[in-house]
């Protein structure tokens, strides 16, 4: 997996709509990419256990993280996109602030991600 730039903190005094919404379609986009290649490291065991006490490895993560983190990334953006669709009586400018703030989750959801993705890239010790 190629090394992602370092992106900056987006950061509450810097809020404008432009840079929220691309910094939220890249955040979708990276967590999409992201999602997949969890998917393919636990494809790519050939095993799904089903008991939570299995050991397999991919890397330095068990099989077992990797599956809770998907599953955890699933929940995440569906409880994100659910609270987007919710009728409300939001301003703009409300409606505005939920979105920056949907975009910092995903921002941490993509570091932790990313971080996990490393480990299973790693040689198991």
């Amino acid at each position: 997996m190629k090394k992602q730039p370092s992106k900056k903190v987006l950061s509450i005094n810097e809020l404008s709509p432009d840079k929220v919404l691309a910094r939220w379609l890249a955040e979708v986009s990276t967590l999409q990419q992201q999602y997949s290649l969890l998917n393919n490291y636990i494809a790519g065991t050939g095993e799904l256990p089903q008991d939570p006490s299995a050991t397999g490895y991919v890397g330095q993560c068990t099989l077992r993280q990797l599956m809770s983190l998907c599953e955890r990334l699933h929940s995440e953006l569906a409880d994100l996109l659910q609270d987007m669709k919710e009728p409300d009586q939001l301003s703009a400018q409300q409606k505005f602030n939920k979105l920056a703030m949907h975009t910092l989750q995903l921002e941490e959801l993509n570091q932790h991600t990313q971080l996990m993705l490393h480990l299973a890239e790693l040689p198991a010790s």
